[in-house]
């Protein structure tokens, strides 16, 4: 190897159903083998600092890195986007969502067909550390990097809390039947919140 010749450095590997891996490396380079032979079947190049760390679902295969996060599509090998994030040490694939882990401890859900953020858990409980799921992926665990910590979050919507009421309010009162609350704002503003329908100022 020439002194000018770029060596790939260790990235992620991944199985792919059960025939394939895939290998990447720092500076982008991603390799598919064949999982009984370990020959190279396919060669493709994803921006560096994106193949750094690789997870799986059937045949969805992100991988992550310094430089942001990349979709890798096995047939035929391509990569199907790339996306800058500051953070994604951690990460989860699922079917339809990924969440990337930060040393903050926020979790980003993201969509495995463009990238693309959406909710964002912040549990700021340190580095969020090794993600995983249970109960038949409708619950994300997170074990804590730092401490001795971990949470779960109910990914299906359901658990004691279903949805948010006046978000950035503070409750001031309950009604006697439950059904309305009175929220307070910094400006003293009052909101009568009818919990069965959107919340109507007063």
């Amino acid at each position: 190897v020439s002194a000018d010749e770029q060596v790939p450095r260790g990235g992620g590997i991944a199985t792919v159903g059960d025939s394939q891996v895939v290998a990447g490396s720092s500076i982008g380079l991603v390799r598919v083998l064949d999982s009984e032979t370990m020959e190279v079947t396919a060669t493709l190049t994803a921006p560096p600092g994106t193949t750094n760390t690789f997870r799986s679902f059937g045949d969805v295969v992100i991988g992550s890195g310094t430089n942001g996060i990349v979709r890798i599509g096995i047939d035929p090998p391509s990569v199907l986007w790339n996306q800058s994030t500051e953070d994604c040490g951690n990460l989860l694939v699922l079917a339809a969502t990924f969440y990337c882990g930060d040393d903050a401890g926020s979790i980003v859900e993201h969509d495995v067909e463009t990238g693309l953020p959406g909710r964002v858990i912040d549990a700021q409980n340190g580095n969020s550390g090794s993600l995983w799921t249970a109960q038949s992926d409708t619950e994300l665990v997170s074990f804590t990097g730092g401490e001795p910590l971990f949470a779960r979050w109910r990914l299906d919507g359901s658990g004691p809390v279903t949805s948010v009421v006046a978000p950035g309010w503070v409750v001031r009162d309950v009604s006697p039947d439950g059904t309305r609350v009175l929220t307070i704002g910094y400006d003293q503003t009052h909101v009568r919140n009818d919990l069965r329908r959107s919340f109507v100022p007063t």
